[in-house]
């Protein structure tokens, strides 16, 4: 809506956690674990009075309004998905299906359309199917593993706390790289070394 009051809003925060911990955060009251992610109404009331207690001990004062006025409150786990293939017989997983990196990337949506258009324009361009389904994997894989290594390398900065991200070198994220690279495609990143 565009009316004043009538406005919704949705945050994210990306908060690290143990894998313990995660099995009780998406335990419901009925001790049923939903591990792909627990529906809303189903979370447990002290976690979300602990996500709040949190926010306020680690959140700058002009978030906290989001968190506390939220009506609902969604915890979704985040994992990666690095495929070994990515063509079976006549089957070709796209998108997230393939690969998943993890969403501080930036490049799902992005990377979902360049894998059809590349295996559709394998498909208009090859003379079999199975050709076809090579040229895809040949083009889209090495592309869907290098986002999951970006997602990995960015994950370690956020889960490990670092204060900065040139904290470790290793990691290769200066600040101003992770501004150029932020929803590009990965392999464009690497082409025109950013």
């Amino acid at each position: 809506s565009v009316t004043i009051g009538k406005r919704r809003y949705n945050y994210l925060w990306y908060y690290p956690t143990t894998e313990e911990n995660l099995k009780e955060l998406l335990t419901d009251n009925e001790g049923y674990l939903h591990e792909n992610g627990i529906p809303p109404p189903l979370i447990q009331r002290n976690h979300i009075d602990e996500l709040k207690m949190n926010a306020q001990r680690l959140m700058p004062e002009n978030f906290l309004e989001a968190v506390f006025k939220a009506d609902t409150t969604m915890f979704q786990p985040i994992y990666d998905v690095n495929s070994d293939r990515i063509v079976f017989n006549n089957v070709a997983l796209i998108g997230d299906a393939a690969f998943v990196a993890r969403p501080h990337v930036g490049v799902g949506v992005l990377k979902a359309a360049q894998d059809a258009i590349s295996l559709a324009t394998s498909l208009s361009e090859c003379h079999t199917i199975s050709e076809a389904l090579t040229r895809y994997e040949n083009e889209r894989f090495q592309a869907g593993k290098r986002a999951v290594t970006h997602g990995r390398n960015l994950g370690a900065f956020i889960e490990r706390g670092l204060d900065k991200p040139e904290d470790d070198p290793t990691l290769n994220l200066p600040p101003e790289r992770i501004i150029r690279v932020s929803g590009r495609p990965y392999e464009h990143v690497l082409e025109q070394n950013l």
